[in-house]
């Protein structure tokens, strides 16, 4: 053999050598090589997804697939969003690779991708968020630790990908699309939508208070109109008062697209303060009655919100023929179901509007 293929031979065999043992190496960490673009999970299949447990540095809570949809579980359970719940699964089912290297402990740090579950008390700033998803059988399918976005070059600065570590895997890999930020509130995940009430189908709000000394209620306002295209009146008021439209509108909005803040169960065994009500009725002859839960408006307000049919017209008369009448009432039963058992905190200017006075309706001379 020549000398100069022999040379040829040996520096061949000296990089298969390195190719080698780096593949090796890589699989000692129980990680194969990935290829730019690459997706990031082999079989990740979102309808075998039954539980989504999440844990930052502040929060842990469970998304869960029940017999009634997905659900937030915080200690209690409330709808979850089902769009934002897939669309995070098939999301993370379509991640595909941008690049990956080494997650030493320093990058790991410095791209927020310690884990909420063992990172040391000093270092918790520095916490991604944990994502596990579970089978039905509570068997783990995937986890995704979701660190800090890549920041776009241009303006508006958009991100570009975001750095993340999936399963037991010790590289860190920029992906092309996720998204999901490095703090989770249980209420992101919410179904935030309380009641889309258009304010066209409004035909009368009625306002009345309880006097505390008396204990008898009296009324506040009382303002009605025959159908959409007229203009509400007073009813029960002052013959004198001239409405103003546009306040009177604004309040009949109320309920519409009518979006909670926050939520908590409502005491089972006592009913809540009741000590004002409005009561908002549509042409349908469903009623929509608010309770404010406090006055204080600084931060928004609480409010206990009940549904019933009482689709009587002026004379005391059923407004509905007998099979549409016994539809509403299914439907007020459902809207009550999922309604009644909960304390809904909503913003500030919703607030005011719902604790809107009797003079502040009365169109200015």
């Amino acid at each position: 053999m020549k000398k100069k293929t022999f040379l040829f031979l040996l520096v061949a065999l000296a990089l298969f050598a390195l190719v080698l043992a780096g593949y090796l190496f890589r699989q000692k960490q129980g990680a194969a090589p990935v290829a730019m673009g690459q997706p990031l999970f082999e079989n990740l299949d979102p309808n075998l997804v039954e539980r989504i447990r999440i844990l930052d540095r502040d929060n842990g809570f469970v998304l869960e697939k029940t017999a009634q949809g997905w659900m937030v579980d915080t200690g209690f359970l409330y709808p979850a969003d089902f769009d934002k719940v897939s669309r995070f699964l098939r999301t993370a089912s379509q991640l595909k690779v941008g690049r990956a290297f080494d997650g030493d402990p320093e990058t790991r740090k410095r791209l927020n991708l310690l884990s909420p579950k063992d990172a040391a008390e000093d270092a918790l700033q520095s916490a991604g968020a944990l994502f596990m998803l579970e089978d039905s059988a509570g068997s783990r399918v995937a986890s995704i630790l979701a660190g800090k976005e890549r920041p776009s070059r241009e303006e508006p600065s958009y991100p570009q990908g975001q750095f993340l570590m999936i399963n037991e895997d010790p590289r860190i890999f920029l992906v092309d699309r996720y998204y999901q930020t490095e703090r989770q509130e249980p209420g992101f995940w919410w179904d935030t939508l309380i009641l889309r009430v258009p304010v066209e189908s409004i035909a009368r709000i009625t306002a009345a208070a309880k006097d505390q000394d008396s204990d008898q209620w009296y009324l506040l306002y009382d303002v009605a109109r025959p159908d959409a295209a007229s203009f509400f009146e007073a009813v029960g008021m002052a013959e004198e008062l001239e409405l103003d439209q546009s306040k009177v509108n604004r309040l009949a909005g109320f309920l519409g697209a009518l979006n909670l803040e926050d939520v908590r169960p409502a005491d089972p065994d006592s009913t809540p303060e009741q000590g004002l009500f409005v009561a908002f009725e549509d042409f349908d002859g469903l009623a929509y009655t608010v309770f404010p839960q406090q006055t204080s408006m600084d931060r928004g307000c609480a409010v206990w919100i009940t549904v019933e049919f009482v689709g009587l017209d002026s004379d005391g008369e059923q407004s509905q023929d007998e099979e549409q009448a016994q539809w509403l009432v299914g439907k007020a039963n459902d809207l009550n179901a999922r309604l009644a058992g909960w304390i809904f905190s909503i913003g500030q200017w919703r607030c005011e509007t719902l604790f809107t006075k009797p003079q502040e309706l009365a169109a200015q001379p």
